[in-house]
């Protein structure tokens, strides 16, 4: 049997879309995520390839406030989300749905 985890990604994030996945639909199976700015930071993530997001004007299927120089563990289901759609990518920023960049550490695991 195969890893539940087959690709991951370790590193930062900010206002440049992180390409993840671009072969289509995909499930995250971990996160982790460290805060490294003095203000609340969201992380957003897109079931799209990083080419067809528009920060602040894609509107992300997930966006994840963090607390101010925190880190969180997300508590995911077994079978992990499920991001229908053309990839997974993802960025840092300042508020929900915008486009200026925040400083985000990610670990994150995904598959099919």
């Amino acid at each position: 049997m195969g890893s539940r985890i087959p690709q991951k990604f370790s590193g930062q994030v900010a206002a440049t879309v992180q390409a993840l996945e671009t072969k289509g639909a995909c499930a995250i199976r971990a996160l982790t995520f460290l805060n490294t700015t003095l203000a609340v930071a969201y992380l957003q993530i897109f079931n799209l390839p990083a080419g067809s997001v528009t920060l602040g004007t894609t509107v992300p299927v997930l966006s994840i406030g963090v607390p101010l120089s925190a880190a969180l563990v997300m508590a995911l289901p077994e079978e992990g989300w499920n991001m229908y759609g053309d990839g997974l990518s993802c960025a840092g920023t300042t508020t929900r749905t915008g486009n200026t960049g925040a400083a985000l550490d990610i670990n994150i695991g995904w598959g099919s």
